[in-house]
C-alpha cells in the first residue's frame, strides 16, 4: 500500500495517511481517467513480475512451492492489495495452463524444446500464453510487449527477440484459430 507522510508543522509529529487511488472498478458509463489508465496498468505490471518471480521458483522447487509459500512469497513482494490478488491469479492460472503453454509454445519453437529453453524466458512464455488465451481485458498487443519487457529486465536481449517471434506466431495462430482479430 501506498502511504504518504504528513509532518505536522508545528509539533513534528508525523502521521500516516492512506492515499487516495482510483477504484479498480469505476461505475458503469463512467468514462475513465487517464489517472485510472495508468494507476491500472502499473498494477498489473507489478503483478506480471512477481507472478513471473512466482512461476520461475515453482518452476525450479516444483508445485509444493504453489501450495505452501506462493502466499508468502507474494506477500513479501507487494503490500498493495490489489497487486498481490492479481500476481496470485496469473501465478495459479499460468502455472494450471502451463502443459498446454507448453505444447503451444513448442509448435512455435521448432528448435527449441521446453527444456531447452532457460527458466526465465519459459516461464514468460506460458505467462503470456495464458494472458493471451485467458484475459479478455488485455490486449494481445500490451501481451506481446510485456512479455518483451520482461524479457529484457530479467533475461537477455536475445531472449526477447526470441519471445518475440514465439508469441508473434502464437498470436496469428490463435487469432486464426478463434475467429478474433486485433
Amino acid at each position: 500500500m501506498k502511504w504518504l507522510r504528513l509532518q505536522l508543522a508545528d509539533s513534528g509529529v508525523s502521521l500516516l495517511q492512506r492515499r487516495k487511488r482510483p477504484a479498480l472498478h469505476p461505475s458503469p458509463g463512467r468514462p475513465l481517467s487517464a489517472a485510472w489508465r495508468i494507476f491500472v496498468f502499473q498494477q498489473q505490471k507489478s503483478a506480471r513480475k512477481i507472478a513471473l518471480q512466482a512461476l520461475f521458483q515453482a518452476d525450479v522447487q516444483g508445485p509444493d512451492f504453489l501450495a505452501e509459500i506462493l502466499p508468502q512469497f507474494i506477500a513479501g513482494a507487494t503490500e498493495d492489495i490489489d497487486v498481490r490478488e492479481l500476481a496470485t491469479s496469473m501465478v495459479l492460472g499460468a502455472w494450471g495452463y502451463h502443459e498446454t503453454a507448453d505444447q503451444w509454445i513448442t509448435q512455435f519453437s521448432p528448435r527449441w524444446s521446453i527444456s531447452r529453453m532457460p527458466t526465465v524466458d519459459r516461464n514468460i512464455l506460458r505467462l503470456a500464453a495464458w494472458e493471451l488465451t485467458n484475459r479478455a481485458d488485455v490486449p494481445p498487443k500490451v501481451v506481446l510487449d510485456e512479455a518483451i519487457n520482461l524479457a529484457r529486465e530479467f533475461s537477455t536481449d536475445e531472449s526477447a527477440a526470441f519471445i518475440n517471434g514465439v508469441l508473434d506466431a502464437a498470436l496469428k495462430d490463435y487469432l486464426l484459430r478463434t475467429g478474433k482479430t486485433l
